[in-house]
Parts: C-alpha cells; structure tokens; sequence
C-alpha cells in the first residue's frame, strides 16, 4: 500500500514525496517482489500460514497479532527432517512416546506432536548429516502436562538447553555453535510428563530464521528482494522504519543492504545497510563507481523498532538513525538514481530476519531538523 504525503503535514517540510506502509498487508503494484520458493508467516490469527513462490509475505506477532509489516530474510534450508512429525522414524525415541494428534501453530488439528516420558530423561532425537559449520537449532513447545525439566540439544546431549515452558507455543533457539552432524531434539527429565512440539529447524547460520516445513527431505526458502522503479533526482530523501529481530553475527564485513536507492547496477548506490564488524552494526552508504563510502555506523539494537534517514542534495549527505546526531559528508557526486530497492543480501551474504514496517522517499533534501523529526 502506498499513499502521497505532504512533509508539511508530517515535519513541518515543504515536499510532497510517496510513503508506503507495510503494515496495511498490501504491496503497491510497481513494486516488483521475488522470492524462488514457498515460505511461512504468521497471519492476523497469530497461525503460521504459507505465502507461494513470489508471493510477499506480511507477518504479524503470533502472541500479540501486531501487525509487523513485509517480512524480508535471504536464503535459508532446513535440514531437519519431519519438522512437525516426531512419530516418522527420522526421530529416534528412548523412554518417550509420541503421537501427531496436536493442534499446531498453523491452528490446525493433528498437526503437531505430543511427546511423552515414560520414563525419566526421555529422549527424542534425530541425527542429521552436515559438514562441519555454524549451525542453529530451534524448536516449538508448549507444556500440556507436568512440571519437569525440559531440555533441548543439538550435539547428541553434550550440553543440554533448559526451557521454560507454559501452556502457549513459544520458540526456543539453541545458540549457534560449529558442529558436525547436529544431533537435535528434546530430554523429559520427568516420568509422565507431556509436551507439544512443532516444526523443529536446524540452519547453518548463526540465528533462527522463520519457520520452515519439512517432510521426508530438506526445504529450502529463497532469498527475497522487493524493487521499483522511481526517477531519483539530485536531491532526495530516504526513510525506512523497520525491525531486525535476528541478525548474522560474528564475521567481520557480512553486510546486506535494507533499502536503497541505485542505478539498476549496484555499483552507483546510496544505501541503509547492515554490517557485522564482527557485532551487529547499522548505517548509511554510498557506492559511487563501486568506489564505496560508509558515513560512521552505530550498535544495530535487535528486536527494537529502527526510523532511519538519509538525505541527498548534489554532493552533500545526511544521516540521522532514532532521533540522534546529524551525520554528514559532502563531495560524493552520485549519477541518476532509476530503482528502489529493498534488502539485499550483500557481500559476502549476511542476512536477517527484517520486518520492513514503512519506506518513504521524498524528492527533496530535508533539512537536519526535520530528518531529526522524523526519526524520533
């Protein structure tokens, strides 16, 4: 969805530029968005739901159904099998039974699995094959019965991960660690407790991303990307408000852009990107001839809603994140600027999962006070 506003109106500026707001659940038909592959999001009802190929995904809170806005992550595969199914042989049990008779996150019944002890430390696990890398595992639980101790693992029970369950779903993340051959899944410390699980994951990657449905093999979501075509004059403003809950970490230089503004090449670019040097770091960026400029970048806060702003007037560059401090550098002459473009994975690919809530572009530099306002 996208509407015309008057900066007047919004921060006492004078330039009427195009706003779109992600959270409305729609996509402006210019904007062309791509992803080669199915992938899952949480509807209005909080129900883990799938989007088709190419399809934009609008996810919300599945506890709170806030409206979170266009859901943007890269390329990520799930390498463990019957995500939902622990009764498939693919989960080997010991002192635990198990049965696909839950309601699942989806809201659907028979779904998801119900594990339960009988006897103490019961153990569902599944054994997958993978080289040695940075891998991530992360489950859904909810308690049904009992009180016990409930842990999870991703190497064979070497070191178990305490989760603290109640009677509504919840993720639970297994922090990243290098390994071959993860070996996932839960330990019942208690006799006769009871437990729902659903759509266990194990990624190579250093954090979580959204839920990924497997069956018999591995399922891999593709990267997504969201462009349009706008005629960027020699001056200009871009805003975006966005969440990144999840962040590659860790790797010095693993950069993706958010939003930017380029030639259709990448090499001519003024951008809001992420880097991890090696901690989640967040700024602006300006490519020009491949020749690349980075304005000084601040501490990414993951999970807290970001307004980030960068304004260009032939040559001269301004930056505010949050409401902060002006940044600016002048002397970086960009050619004419023909796309909008959202996320990018960067180089070397560094992905996250980005929640893109508003994108406004003005066709004006605004002055430092109004970007302040803007960001507050």
């Amino acid at each position: 969805m996208f509407q015309r506003i008057n900066t007047r109106l919004r921060a006492g500026g004078n330039a009427s530029g195009i706003a779109f707001d992600f959270r409305a659940g729609a996509l402006d038909p210019r904007i062309t968005f791509t992803r080669a592959s199915a992938a899952w999001y949480f509807n209005s009802a909080g129900n883990l739901t799938q989007a088709a190929t190419n399809e934009p995904r609008f996810d919300y809170d599945p506890a709170t159904l806030h409206a979170r806005g266009l859901l943007i992550e890269g390329a990520r595969t799930n390498i463990a099998l019957h995500s939902r199914d622990f009764t498939q042989t693919a989960w080997v049990k010991t002192n635990i039974t198990a049965a696909l008779n839950v309601t699942g996150i989806d809201g659907v019944a028979n779904s998801a699995s119900r594990l339960t002890a009988t006897a103490s430390n019961g153990t569902a696990l599944q054994t997958i094959t993978s080289a040695s890398a940075t891998h991530v595992s992360s489950f859904f639980a909810r308690r049904i019965t009992g009180t016990g101790t409930v842990e999870i693992t991703q190497d064979n029970g070497a070191t178990w991960t305490a989760i603290t369950l109640t009677s509504a779903w919840q993720r639970f993340a297994i922090p990243f660690a290098t390994i071959a051959n993860p070996v996932i899944g839960f330990r019942l410390v208690t006799s006769g407790d009871v437990i729902a699980v659903d759509v266990a994951q194990c990624e190579v990657g250093t954090f979580a991303t959204s839920p990924i449905i497997t069956a018999a093999a591995a399922v891999t979501r593709g990267v997504e990307f969201a462009s349009m075509p706008i005629a960027f004059g020699s001056n200009f403003t871009l805003f975006q408000e966005f969440q990144t809950t999840a962040r590659f970490a860790g790797v010095s230089g693993s950069i993706n852009h958010l939003v930017s503004a380029d030639d259709g090449t990448f090499t001519n670019r003024f951008s809001i990107q992420q880097r991890s040097d090696p901690s989640p770091l967040i700024g602006l960026e300006l490519s020009i001839g491949g020749v690349v400029t980075g304005l000084p970048k601040q501490t990414l806060t993951i999970g807290a809603i970001q307004k980030h702003i960068g304004s260009y007037s032939s040559g001269n560059v301004a930056y505010v994140a949050n409401g902060g401090s002006v940044q600016t550098q002048s002397g970086l002459t960009l050619p004419a600027l023909t796309r909008l473009f959202i996320q990018n994975p960067g180089s070397p690919p560094a992905g996250s999962v980005t929640y893109v809530r508003r994108i406004v572009v003005y066709p004006t530099n605004l002055s430092n006070s109004v970007l302040q306002a803007l960001t507050a």
